[in-house]
């Protein structure tokens, strides 16, 4: 696929996730189930929605902002989207990280729609995804990807990550590589006093 021209990665923006376009999420997520990725999957049963009910699946993840439960951490829900509002992809910042986010997920997870790769839309989401967690206060974060994932990790780097290691998921089971990126004046999420001790839900950098 050819890339956007730079007019065209220009004119996308980040915008918060609303309810009333769960259509177009939906969308998107049988988009991401035709081409066999499970980037959603596990989401149905994790947070307790009926396999399918895609409107019910986004307001769970929007509930999120405010958890009550003890294994999730407040997040935000976040899509990019190209000048004319078309969805080409979803992120999300956790304010704060679990022990098994600090392990595997970090504070940003974000991914691509399979039509919106190969493009530059996965350089842009991150940055603005960045923007949006350096203006809620985060002045350092962490960004895992798998370490086969070769675009997501040159997409880390390119935004400035710093590889701590390479361990052995122990939710996956694959070799994952964790980035630490700064984001300047903020909250120090992710240091010792920020870490709860909590099983949480978690995502990772694809596209």
């Amino acid at each position: 696929m050819s890339p956007a021209d730079p007019d065209a990665l220009a004119g996308s923006q980040l915008i918060a996730a609303t309810l009333d376009r769960w259509t177009e999420f939906q969308a998107m997520g049988r988009e991401m189930q035709a081409a066999g990725e499970t980037g959603y999957e596990g989401w149905f049963g994790y947070l307790g929605v009926r396999y399918g009910d895609w409107r019910a699946l986004l307001g769970a993840l929007l509930a999120m902002a405010q958890p009550t439960r003890a294994d999730l951490v407040p997040s935000s829900v976040y899509w990019l989207v190209d000048a004319g509002g078309e969805l080409l992809g979803e992120a999300h910042i956790r304010w704060r990280l679990n022990a098994t986010l600090l392990h595997h997920g970090g504070h940003i997870g974000y991914m691509l729609r399979p039509s919106a790769r190969g493009r530059g839309y996965g350089h842009r989401i991150l940055a603005l995804t960045l923007q949006a967690a350096a203006a809620g206060g985060l002045r350092r974060v962490l960004v895992t990807c798998d370490r086969a994932n070769l675009a997501s990790a040159a997409v880390i780097r390119g935004a400035g990550g710093q590889l701590e290691d390479e361990p052995r998921s122990r939710l996956s089971g694959q070799i994952i590589s964790r980035y630490w990126i700064n984001l300047g004046a903020g909250e120090e999420a992710g240091g010792a006093g920020r870490i709860e001790p909590h099983e949480g839900a978690f995502d990772h950098a694809q596209g």
